[in-house]
């Protein structure tokens, strides 16, 4: 407590999962800050962590023992939380009937959101935030096309014939995203499959027209590139990387068909039109945090394509030297008014 008599907070509350890496590297930074932290594994609520909640005033508290200060932790100490890849909570192993156990799951995940919604803090990214935007990308692109960003045209459908019919309108090539996961897995096999963007031209669809009917398809114009940006975006400061994708035929469709060892990567200076853009997106989504894809053609035409409030950078902090983390727990450690 101040001088004036008001509660001073200093605990910073990491919500994520046991296998997170780059909380790791955050955790280690804030301590190196001199920062208190609280890493809230969520796959281990309810089995390892109990959790009481209460809507009087600011006494929600946590009992846990993963907590780096174990013990009761007091949620009313809670400056600021990154709200980083949370897992759903781990059922308990004995013998639970399938009904008993989406039970378990259900009211436990509905806990945390409430969690989530009513913690007074400042949240990178807000839950609420996150959730809308989240694997919405026709959502992030309405909100990208509305501050003057150029975004690629883009429909979902499961209809054959007005897919063949936009394919036709741009060239015959279309670029295939899913919607919500990008993993799959095959029947009767345990190992997952990441499935990466997708060109594909209208005889292909032809050829598929039957299945098109079974899902909804995320289809967009194919652009042309000269090279791609992963530009991450903490709080007001902008740390823009080229990936030089094209220098491999792993990653001319998709870079995240990774080839560190031919594909560049480098520190890229925005132009200002596009960095304002960009801080004005930020804005309309409530995102103090972001990874935004960017393609820049062969014109230089700067296209919008997707942002992720969750998405990676360490790989990029390696190649480039760009303090990425450092910057990030600087805003959880100092977070604005």
């Amino acid at each position: 407590m101040n001088r004036k008599g008001v509660v001073m907070k200093n605990l910073i509350l990491i919500v994520t999962n046991k296998n997170d890496e780059h909380a790791d590297r955050i955790v280690s930074v804030l301590d190196e800050l001199g920062e208190h932290t609280c890493r809230f594994n969520t796959e281990a609520f309810p089995l390892r962590i109990a959790a009481t909640l209460s809507c009087s005033g600011a006494s929600l508290k946590i009992p846990t023992r993963v907590a780096e200060n174990s013990g009761l932790v007091d949620l009313n100490e809670v400056k600021s939380v990154w709200y980083r890849r949370p897992t759903p909570p781990l059922i308990p192993d004995r013998k639970t009937e399938e009904g008993y156990a989406r039970f378990i799951k259900n009211e436990s995940e509905t806990a945390l959101w409430s969690l989530y919604t009513t913690l007074d803090a400042f949240w990178i990214n807000q839950p609420l935030s996150h959730r809308l935007l989240e694997r919405n990308k026709l959502l992030q692109l309405k909100k990208a096309a509305l501050v003057g960003l150029t975004v690629p045209d883009t429909i979902i459908t499961n209809d054959p014939d007005v897919l063949l019919g936009f394919a036709d309108a741009h060239g015959g090539v279309v670029a295939i995203k899913l919607l919500k996961g990008d993993w799959f897995r095959e029947r009767n096999s345990e190992i997952p499959l990441l499935v990466f963007t997708q060109r594909v031209a209208s005889d292909q669809i032809r050829e598929h027209y039957e299945d098109i009917k079974l899902t909804p398809i995320l289809a967009q114009q194919y652009i042309e590139k000269a090279l791609e940006l992963r530009v991450t975006i903490v709080g007001e400061k902008t740390f823009a990387c080229a990936i030089h994708s094209q220098d491999s035929e792993h990653t001319r469709t998709d870079w995240r068909d990774y080839d560190l060892e031919h594909v560049k990567h480098e520190p890229f200076e925005l132009p200002d039109e596009v960095r304002v853009k960009l801080g004005a997106f930020m804005e309309k989504c409530n995102l103090s945090y972001g990874a935004i894809d960017i393609i820049v053609t062969p014109e230089d035409e700067y296209v919008f394509l997707e942002v992720n409030p969750s998405g990676q950078w360490l790989w990029i902090e390696e190649l480039t030297g760009m303090p990425i983390s450092k910057t990030l727990a600087e805003l959880l450690a100092y977070p604005p008014r």
